[in-house]
């Protein structure tokens, strides 16, 4: 079913050798008069995001040049909807390293190990 997992302003992404979701509570906690606690979440569900990807020096290019967009539209299957679901998103941690002796392949400047951090906005 799951056959394309992610894809980046309608584009869709090559399918990741890892991918890794969690998701976050946001809250402020604070100590009352009495010393009892009081939380007030701001949002639940606040998602995170980590992939990494062997591609071609194009993708490798074409991934980089997201990751300088102040935020991506990034469609992601949810679980709970069981539908593919538009998030906002800025990308972090952006690393790529070349894979070893890849770069006497023909028609690419070899083959990347690409991953990074997604974090909805």
């Amino acid at each position: 079913m799951l056959n394309k997992y992610i894809k980046f302003d309608g584009v869709q992404i090559p399918n990741p050798i890892s991918y890794s979701e969690d998701s976050e509570v946001i809250e402020n906690q604070y100590e009352t008069e009495a010393g009892g606690l009081n939380v007030s979440v701001t949002r639940y569900d606040r998602l995170h995001v980590s992939v990494s990807f062997n591609v071609s020096s194009t993708w490798a290019k074409k991934l980089k040049a997201f990751s300088k967009q102040k935020y991506v539209t990034v469609s992601l299957f949810d679980l709970t909807e069981d539908d593919y679901i538009n998030h906002q998103m800025i990308i972090r941690n952006f690393k790529s390293n070349l894979i070893e002796h890849s770069e006497y392949l023909i028609s690419t400047n070899g083959l990347w190990k690409v991953s990074f951090e997604l974090q909805e906005l």
